[in-house]
């Protein structure tokens, strides 16, 4: 079993699905833990901006949490309007990541939100689920000896 797991940050590991303004979703970023991620082969696919990194950092060192990697967008302020185009560029970047890591045998994006959950592209080898499902799609995988 070779997965690539990948988790949003907001709303599933820590902090708040709904951005409101840096400083709250910061402050709910910091002291709102919500999940800690057990395999470990995963990553963080956020849509927060690039200078955010720092306090991704800081988080997953409060949590102790230890992601191969974390991944933001390239821009330097929040700059998605909606769910969609949140969802447009998360699926690029799964999309992406499934033709870098070729022997994975599946890409599982987990994120809380059905509303960005229900719009990312997938395919055979990447999938989505919540937390709550993360595990029974896992023993499913070992069930079948897949």
């Amino acid at each position: 079993m070779n997965d690539k797991i990948f988790f949003d940050l907001d709303g599933t590991i820590c902090g708040q699905e709904k951005w409101e303004n840096y400083i709250f979703n910061t402050f709910k970023l910091l002291y709102d833990f919500l999940y800690r991620p057990e395999p470990s082969n995963w990553s963080i696919l956020t849509s927060r901006p690039i200078i955010d990194k720092p306090l991704i950092y800081l988080a997953c060192k409060k949590y102790k949490l230890y992601p191969s990697e974390i991944i933001t967008s390239d821009s330097i302020f929040y700059n998605f309007d909606n769910d969609y185009e949140i969802a447009t560029w998360k699926s690029n970047v799964l999309f992406k990541k499934s033709m870098q890591y070729v022997f994975a045998d599946r890409i599982i994006y987990v994120d809380d939100s059905i509303d960005v959950r229900s719009k990312i592209m997938t395919n055979s080898r990447i999938i989505t689920c919540s937390t709550s499902t993360l595990e029974k799609v896992l023993l499913e995988r070992k069930e079948n000896g897949r």
